[in-house]
């Protein structure tokens, strides 16, 4: 069996001799014929009766392990000969093969230059909004006051009714400090609570 390559182009040669006329009048051609499809090379024969068929590569035109014949057709002037017959299978000359074991000593691991990134965690707080339920709302470091004051801002107590609403806004605070853990002084963050409350 002959076997042809979809991914490397080579030479068919073989020796042709003829009898009763010339050999520069002599035309020879292979002809590969697969299960959709026959292909035709021709070839060129010297003065000492060497033939050489080039054969380009045949990928996108048969596949690998695909079979099929291939013949040596010989042109003598007006006489058709086909001395040569063989079956063929197409291969892939070149192949990677790639195993892959699942354990550390066996992986290959790339080394690239790191590059650390340090993200700020947030913190959940957990606000009383009436005895039964207990709301979680994300919040960020260094912003306690602004928080305080938006979840107050959603409770209704504004600048105008603190007073009304002092008590509340006491137990409030407290439990926020404590929860939160929030290094302010009492002072600092009533003056930040202020500054963001709203009219």
């Amino acid at each position: 069996m002959y076997t042809l390559y979809t991914d490397k182009s080579e030479d068919f040669k073989c020796k042709i001799d003829v009898e009763g006329t010339k050999l520069s009048e002599t035309r020879a051609r292979l002809v590969i014929e697969g299960k959709d499809i026959s292909l035709l090379f021709e070839g060129k024969i010297d003065s000492d009766g060497n033939c050489t068929v080039p054969i380009k590569k045949l990928k996108n035109l048969l596949s690998e392990e695909e079979k099929g014949t291939m013949r040596l057709e010989v042109i003598a002037e007006d006489t058709f000969f086909s001395p040569w017959e063989d079956d063929f299978t197409i291969k892939t000359n070149k192949k990677v093969t790639v195993e892959v074991f699942n354990n550390d000593k066996d992986v290959i691991k790339e080394t690239k230059i790191g590059v650390k990134v340090d993200v700020q965690p947030t913190k959940e707080v957990i606000k009383p909004t009436s005895k039964k339920t207990v709301e979680k709302v994300i919040v960020e470091e260094k912003n306690h006051g602004k928080i305080i004051s938006e979840i107050l801002d959603k409770k209704g107590v504004k600048l105008t009714n603190v007073k009304e609403n002092q008590k509340m806004i006491t137990n409030f605070i407290k439990e926020y400090v404590i929860e939160n853990k929030v290094g302010l002084s009492n002072n600092e963050l009533l003056d930040e609570i202020i500054n963001n409350l709203k009219y």
